[in-house]
């Protein structure tokens, strides 16, 4: 059933796309088989160029709206831009998330739509053919490729280690009322917006998964974002960054949990140990094995350097609110 006024809004961040993949990304849009929605176009500030030619691939499509933003703010603060568009326009139900260089199958939105039909259900996410610059299939599930283990969706799993790929999903506008504003992340201390779109689906509901890949996801030397190959995450730890790599890992997990406990209404529950996590794969175990590396590390340097300052500063007033 079509609509006066569109139901669904489709959150398109962009920066300096790559013209031939973005082209491919605005016809497959334009050829889903729903048809009732609105694009909000949310550019981080590209350059003068690359601006005319994302106008230039859409002028003549109604459906697009686009707004160009002179600060650069990196993906997760311009899909919260696009979200606050969304939140405030009266007739949009369900939100698509849409990155810029990928394939929409042509069914996307209506399947994913179908599956958002039971009330408890806050959020669709599926699996992702993977492809490369030149639409190569590299693998045909993105799910076994990373070894997710997709029935694994409470909180604690979602802190633990996201399964939930930001534009492979759809979710019902209510959430934004939990996910709005986005919290604090202009640190080291990283996480992406599809992490904590998941933590607040899950706040309101639940989250459903769809096995069939409704989308290609396109991966080459520019991703901001990509998929991991297996195994590839211990390949990359190289012995002088292992340290620093695990303080971080740990203390963004930490930062997450805090950030989420901030907003959450309702009782929580005791966050377990992270060995309680292990499902048996290897993304898992080194994910596991960063965070207590991490953990020890954080504590013991920590403690040496907080002790240092004190040291240095036991003789002068501190400046810092309590």
């Amino acid at each position: 059933m079509q609509h006066s006024q569109p139901t669904l809004a489709i959150i398109l961040a962009t920066y300096n796309p790559d013209l031939n993949f973005f082209r491919q990304q605005i016809l497959s849009i334009q050829k889903q088989s729903f048809s009732s929605w609105r694009c909000y176009i949310v550019d981080d500030a590209s350059s003068e160029e690359s601006q005319k030619d994302i106008q230039n691939f859409v002028v003549n499509d109604k459906r697009f709206e686009i707004h160009f933003f002179k600060e650069n703010k990196g993906p997760f603060y311009n899909f919260e831009r696009g979200l606050q568009l969304a939140a405030a326009d009266e007739h949009i139900q369900f939100i698509a998330l849409c990155d810029q260089d990928d394939i929409w199958e042509a069914n996307k939105l209506t399947v994913q739509l179908e599956s958002l039909e039971l009330s408890e259900i806050k959020l669709s996410h599926s699996d992702l053919v993977l492809i490369d610059s030149q639409n190569n299939i590299i693998a045909s599930s993105t799910w076994r490729n990373e070894q997710r283990q997709i029935d694994r969706l409470t909180s604690q799993d979602i802190i633990f280690r996201n399964i939930v790929t930001g534009c492979s999903t759809v979710f019902k506008k209510e959430i934004l009322n939990w996910a709005l504003p986005f919290p604090d992340n202009n640190k080291q201390l990283y996480f992406h917006h599809d992490q904590w779109l998941a933590l607040a689906a899950l706040q309101q509901g639940k989250i459903i998964s769809i096995s069939s890949a409704l989308i290609q996801y396109r991966q080459h030397e520019k991703n901001v974002v990509g998929a991991k190959k297996r195994g590839s995450f211990l390949n990359n730890l190289f012995p002088q960054l292992i340290f620093r790599k695990a303080c971080v890992f740990y203390e963004s997990r930490n930062f997450l949990l805090q950030e989420f406990l901030k907003r959450n209404l309702t009782p929580a529950k005791p966050y377990s140990a992270p060995w309680s996590r292990w499902s048996g794969s290897g993304q898992d175990f080194a994910t596991l094995m960063m965070i207590e590396l991490g953990r020890w590390v954080y504590n013991f340097f920590g403690k040496i350097k907080h002790q240092n300052h004190v040291d240095k500063n036991s003789n002068r007033p501190s400046n810092r609110s309590t």
